[in-house]
């Protein structure tokens, strides 16, 4: 059997995230009997982004253009108003291939989640563009968690956000600010595999595959990419 890649670097929003599933997993053992409810539901909100980054489908529009298309708040209130009915409390993220907060009614969607389902821990990664210190005001008091700001443009990014979050009086744990600047050596920051071998970056040494690959599929370093 082919042995783990050995990543140049680790993301730690890794290790945090696992461990909040890993609780949510505690949790739904000692409550019940039954299997254990999924821990996190993931949401694109908007068809667009800003930008068109490397690792990303968008970075070929011909493969994953801009759309403009929109979750509707009746269809998110559907969705939450199930998850209501079997007690959903883990992780809701909004994220994926979009930019979450060139959706207009991201505090809506927000405030709908903890209304149906008081419990969930809401988060949204962004590329950072749309954050002012008055937007993540508006958040947290919508019902956000946490936000993870991908910073793509270079270490001077981090004076400019911290001074946000300082402001604003957000804790570090509720803003995370993650370094995506890096070289094409350093996986740009991210810890980059090619799990479902679809992915085709030769400048981080990940092609798409000719065979399927021949090892476990794990959850600790599972990513195929990330913002």
């Amino acid at each position: 059997m082919e042995r783990p890649v050995k990543h140049k670097y680790f993301d730690p929003n890794i290790t945090r995230k696992g461990e909040a599933l890993q609780r949510h997993l505690k949790e739904s053992n000692e409550d019940s009997e039954a299997p254990p409810f999924f821990s996190l539901i993931e949401f694109n909100l908007s068809g667009l982004c800003n930008r068109k980054c490397v690792f990303c489908p968008r970075a070929d529009p011909s493969v994953y253009p801009n759309v403009n298309e929109h979750i509707s708040l009746d269809l998110y209130e559907k969705i939450m108003r199930e998850l209501s009915e079997v007690e959903y409390s883990g992780m809701i993220l909004y994220s994926a291939f979009g930019e979450p907060l060139l959706y207009k009614n991201i505090e809506a969607v927000l405030k709908i989640s903890k209304e149906y389902c008081p419990n969930v821990r809401n988060e949204t990664v962004t590329d950072g563009d749309f954050v002012t210190p008055a937007k993540l005001q508006s958040l947290f008091a919508a019902g956000l968690d946490t936000l993870l700001i991908s910073l793509y443009d270079g270490p001077e990014q981090m004076d400019v956000f911290q001074a946000m979050i300082d402001e604003v009086g957000l804790s570090d744990t509720q803003v995370v600010l993650r370094k995506r600047w890096l070289p094409p050596e350093e996986h740009y920051g991210i810890t980059l595999s090619n799990r479902a071998g679809m992915v085709n970056i030769p400048e981080v040494g990940i092609s798409a595959l000719a065979e399927p690959l021949q090892r476990p599929c794990g959850t600790e370093h599972g990513l195929g990419m990330a913002r």
